[in-house]
């Protein structure tokens, strides 16, 4: 499931930005698919930093830009890289997160045991199935 996300994901982002490019727009490309990597490998195997991988991203990117391009960047550049890299990486990287609590979610485990705690008399087979939350 991760690997073709992933693959998808390295898809969509280079056509986005082949299409920016098109445009006059230069994303940082490069850059956005080391960062696309990076997403799904945190995604994947540290999913508490998920959310601390795409803030030191964001940070990468604005280095690259201020720092190493030798050309200086327009705010349609700047865009561009982000909104491929939300789009086509970091929402796709947070549904294979999400793939990853697997069946039983916090939110079930807790109406469970209040129906079991209010209505003792509750029958177990009429509970919420673990298949039925999304």
């Amino acid at each position: 499931f991760a690997i073709g996300f992933f693959m998808q994901s390295l898809l969509a982002q280079l056509e986005y930005y082949r299409m920016a490019m098109h445009r006059g727009h230069m994303p940082a490309r490069r850059i956005s698919l080391f960062a696309t990597t990076v997403l799904f490998s945190f995604a994947c195997w540290l999913p508490a930093y998920h959310n601390y991988a795409m803030a030191n991203v964001g940070f990468c990117i604005m280095l690259y830009y201020l720092l190493i391009r030798k050309t200086p960047a327009t705010i349609s550049d700047i865009s561009t890289t982000f909104m491929g890299i939300f789009y086509s990486a970091y929402l796709p990287s947070y549904w294979v997160r999400l793939r990853g609590l697997g069946m039983v979610l916090p939110a079930e485990v807790a109406l469970n045991k209040w129906i079991v705690r209010c209505l003792p008399i509750w029958p177990k087979n009429l509970l919420p199935l673990s298949h039925a939350w999304t």
